[in-house]
């Protein structure tokens, strides 16, 4: 019963940290197309 119990809590535990990490990735890919646009919107003359 615990050995399963603590099963689910690792995998839970896991699939929480992928999770995190997919959404980091994503907030860091959306960072860095914000930032390339940005940076190219100011290179251009007014």
């Amino acid at each position: 019963m615990s050995l399963t119990r603590e099963n689910a809590y690792l995998f839970h535990t896991s699939s929480s940290i992928e999770i995190l990490g997919h959404i980091l990735e994503k907030g860091k890919f959306s960072f860095y197309s914000n930032f390339i646009s940005f940076s190219l919107l100011s290179s251009l003359p007014e």
